[in-house]
């Protein structure tokens, strides 16, 4: 099949853009913001040319809608056309395994000079893989162009109607100018009414909408396990920190090394690095949260709690269970948790502990021997209930702690690594270390010491 070489990269160019945009083609009836991608990718500059075969990568946030361009292999869409002498235009849709690319398009040798070949992905290092020679990464719409979006979707206009616009700013920043996410909630609210719109906007921020969250969970459900596990830490306790310290953090975990399940997310675009903190789009934080939450209707059944008012009810009704993997408290000022003093008696399986603002309301008995990191700054108590035996910890960080010792618990701490216990100053006596081999790290600044 012959074309105009141009309209047909248009074409293609705009479809792949739909696609990582999360819209379905059918749905690019209104693209918003793609002439400005399609100016950026300037496919057209080299195609009449007789040079060697090109690969043209496109990637971001994980595809989940089928662009229906032609043929499927193995779940990939294909589109090829002649663009005449030996020259092939083949776009490779939705690629997730090296093997596709291997089978249909093992190497750009295989096509005549002046071919171009186009590949979409979730994975950006499918691309570095096969050697393309130019990438480009879709990023989300500005502000504007969101507004837009939801607006044509909505209310069939450029812009919302009197007395909506404040809440459909709210949903642009609830999704974060996510292209799928607006046109769902347009879709869905159009022609609704005005309390029809309130109660879904309020709605949204407790629960995503379901036909977002599928969408977005495929990429969640391509991940191998120790991944998966690595993307559920840091959705639901690290996100914005540093990523120096999420690395710490996991490698302290897991029995396994976290740097390449983090790369992987990386390339993803599962998460993203900006300013050195770690940054996740917050629907697909909201994603992470909504596995958790389904893994069990009991609260106290769920491999992590970060939610305050959970936290608060298991710890308050002595709920916790061996299901329970990760805790964080993280409140804005210091407040009381009423607890018990076996309430960690139960959660054999605790590796991850931050408190932050928390103020107990007595001394807790017993810790799990499982935990492998500690963040709990102010503990208002002068030891802590380390059991004697060997202990999995790795990092304790509690400054500004009242602890005056750590006791004859703190030995056989065959894994630990780091302690700060800076500003506390009612610590005076340090123990002794010999039986801390890997310790790497001991921060006492601002302790009183005799």
């Amino acid at each position: 099949m012959y074309r105009d070489e141009s309209q047909l990269i248009q074409i293609i160019v705009e479809a792949a853009l739909s696609k990582l945009n999360r819209t379905h083609l059918d749905e690019a009836k209104n693209p918003v913001g793609l002439e400005a991608r399609v100016k950026d990718l300037d496919l057209l500059r080299n195609v009449g040319s007789d040079d060697d075969a090109q690969v043209i990568g496109i990637y971001g946030i994980g595809g989940v809608e089928n662009l229906k361009v032609g043929t499927t292999d193995r779940g990939i869409n294909i589109m090829k056309e002649r663009l005449g002498n030996k020259r092939i235009l083949l776009v490779l849709d939705d690629v997730d395994h090296f093997e596709q690319l291997d089978k249909l398009a093992r190497t750009p040798d295989w096509f005549g000079s002046g071919s171009r070949i186009i590949v979409t992905t979730r994975n950006k290092h499918f691309l570095t893989f096969y050697g393309a020679h130019k990438t480009y990464e879709v990023e989300g719409p500005d502000c504007h162009d969101a507004l837009e979006l939801l607006s044509l979707n909505a209310f069939k206009e450029n812009k919302p109607i009197e007395d909506y616009y404040e809440l459909s700013e709210r949903i642009v920043r609830y999704t974060d100018g996510l292209p799928l996410a607006l046109v769902v909630l347009g879709s869905y609210l159009c022609r609704r009414s005005k309390p029809a719109w309130e109660s879904a906007v309020d709605n949204l921020e407790s629960k995503p909408n379901k036909q977002v969250y599928e969408a977005l969970k495929i990429s969640f459900d391509a991940l191998e396990d120790n991944v998966k596990t690595i993307f559920l830490d840091i959705a639901c306790f690290l996100v914005g920190d540093d990523k120096d310290h999420v690395i710490k953090v996991l490698g302290s975990s897991f029995k396994f090394s976290p740097i390449d399940g983090f790369e992987v997310l990386l390339d993803m675009s599962l998460i993203t690095i900006e300013s050195d903190k770690v940054r996740m789009h917050q629907l697909l934080q909201e994603v992470g949260w909504e596995i958790v939450r389904q893994e069990s209707l009991e609260v106290g059944k769920r491999s992590r709690l970060w939610f305050p008012e959970d936290v608060f009810y298991v710890l308050l009704e002595n709920l916790g269970t061996n299901a329970i993997e990760g805790i964080k408290l993280d409140l804005p000022e210091p407040k009381t948790l009423c607890l018990s003093a076996k309430a960690f008696e139960n959660m054999k399986r605790l590796r991850l502990l931050i408190f932050r603002n928390v103020v107990i309301s007595t001394a807790v008995e017993y810790l799990p021997t499982e935990l492998k990191y500690i963040d709990w700054s102010g503990y208002q108590f002068p030891t802590l209930p380390f059991n004697l035996g060997p202990k999995q910890l790795v990092i304790l960080n509690m400054p500004h702690s009242h602890i005056h010792q750590l006791g004859e618990g703190f030995k056989n701490f065959e894994n630990l690594k780091f302690v700060n216990l800076s500003f506390s100053k009612f610590f005076t006596k340090i123990p002794d270390m010999s039986t801390v081999p890997k310790l790497e790290s001991l921060c006492l600044e601002y302790s009183t010491l005799t």
